[in-house]
């Protein structure tokens, strides 16, 4: 688990605050709509599978950043209250 960790904190992505602690969940949880860098709206993760997520606060900020992996990739959103506003900010495999 602290590879993963590790590989999240090593994305260097501004604002985002030191990862500590992944929790599990299933897919259908974290499974947001989301914009992608083409600007298109999609759902990239799958309900059924199991994936290991975290939400870190941005800083400065009042959006936050969704963090999940299934030990094949990192994923990272951030997003408003709720989930609004969702982007895909990294999406890179291991």
């Amino acid at each position: 688990m602290q590879k993963l960790i590790d590989a999240f904190n090593s994305l260097g992505i501004e604002g985002m605050p030191k990862l500590e602690k992944l929790y599990g969940h299933k897919g259908d949880f974290v499974n947001i709509l989301c914009k992608l860098p083409n600007g298109q709206m999609a759902k990239i993760l799958d309900d059924n599978k199991m994936y290991y997520i975290a939400e870190l606060p941005k800083e400065n900020s009042e959006r936050c950043f969704g963090l999940v992996t299934d030990k094949k990739q990192l994923v990272v959103f951030e997003y408003g209250e709720g989930g609004k506003d969702s982007e895909l900010v990294i999406w890179k495999r291991m």
